[in-house]
């Protein structure tokens, strides 16, 4: 059944404190060589809205304002900060997870699987923005250098603008997820939505900050991406769709620890892959990364040897199965 009303709010409200600290943080943060042009309200010239280095300005004032975006650009502008990339891939991975649980010989029925999916899709793609949001909000001073075509790097979207989508992300994903309709919000669908926020947090929000340390960062990386999400829609798709309880023993307990083991050595490729074209900007804030550490040809060398593994241990079962 779903939580109690109550205490689902706490849970919704506790979850949310993560990323109005960060607005605090951010507040409270220097930025040495840059002035931040107050917005007073959210709205689309939110958008426009920029930091400006200093050294345009004459005299200490303020540098005129840039031109407003076009709704294109603005909407363009709202796309790039959800890292489309993540966005899509965890859009596909839902609908295949849930074809993927499907019981040997039983029916799929389609109406309870477009609920499910739908139901899913909308905190699941929230929790996901909040992440690489919150993400984006602490690491503009190395985006300028690594990722410079982000919309807060870039100066198309304004800090204020970026904590508004991550706090709004976070309260519409916990709260669709936790208080929706008993058959549909489930109890692996609420861990994972829950686990994956905690940990996204822990990620990136002071004092925490677990990307600081390249071990714990990997292994909060691989938790999710690769364990969590997996294990978490396969899990509920089981359930919401098809009535089965996940067990510990069996086919469909086999299935799913297949997939999520996959994923698991995916993600270690996804944490070592994704820090070797950011190696200038980490220098430059003194983020700890393997890639730092040891060079990145020897962690691209173990992320390929990592990824192959994968794939040939898939193919080995695919052999077996059929065998």
């Amino acid at each position: 059944g779903a939580l109690p009303s109550p205490m689902a709010r706490w849970v919704v409200v506790a979850l949310a404190m993560p990323s109005l600290a960060a607005a605090a943080h951010l507040g409270r943060a220097s930025r040495p060589g840059l002035r931040v042009r107050r917005v007073h309200s959210f709205a689309m010239s939110d958008v426009a809205a920029a930091p400006v280095p200093l050294d345009t300005a004459q005299d200490g004032a303020l540098p005129a304002a840039r031109p407003r975006l076009t709704p294109l650009e603005t909407a363009g502008a709202l796309w790039n900060f959800t890292r489309p990339h993540t966005l899509i891939g965890s859009a596909i991975s839902i609908p295949a997870l849930h074809l993927f649980a499907a019981p040997a010989g039983f029916p799929i029925p389609p109406l309870r699987l477009a609920a499910s999916i739908a139901f899913c899709m909308v905190p699941s793609l929230c929790i996901n923005v909040f992440i690489t949001g919150l993400n984006q909000l602490l690491d503009v001073e190395a985006d300028r250098i690594n990722k410079p075509e982000l919309p807060l790097a870039k100066g198309v979207l304004s800090m204020r603008a970026g904590v508004v989508i991550v706090v709004a992300c976070l309260a519409a994903g916990l709260g669709v997820g936790l208080l929706g309709p008993a058959h549909l919000s489930t109890v692996p669908l609420r861990l994972t939505l829950l686990g994956s926020a905690a940990l996204g947090t822990a990620y990136s929000l002071p004092p925490v900050r677990l990307k600081r340390f390249p071990l714990l960062a990997s292994l909060c990386i691989t938790a999710v991406r690769g364990a969590m999400v997996n294990w978490g829609f396969y899990a509920h798709a089981a359930q919401a769709v098809y009535g089965q309880a996940l067990a510990l023993t069996g086919p469909t307990a086999l299935k799913c620890a297949a997939a999520t083991g996959f994923y698991l050595l995916f993600g270690v490729v996804i944490a070592l892959l994704k820090d070797i074209p950011d190696v200038a900007g980490d220098e430059a804030v003194g983020t700890s990364t393997f890639a730092r550490r040891f060079g990145r040809d020897r962690v691209f060398a173990v992320a390929t040897t990592t990824l192959t593994a994968a794939f040939g241990a898939v193919g080995a079962g695919l052999v077996w199965a059929v065998a």
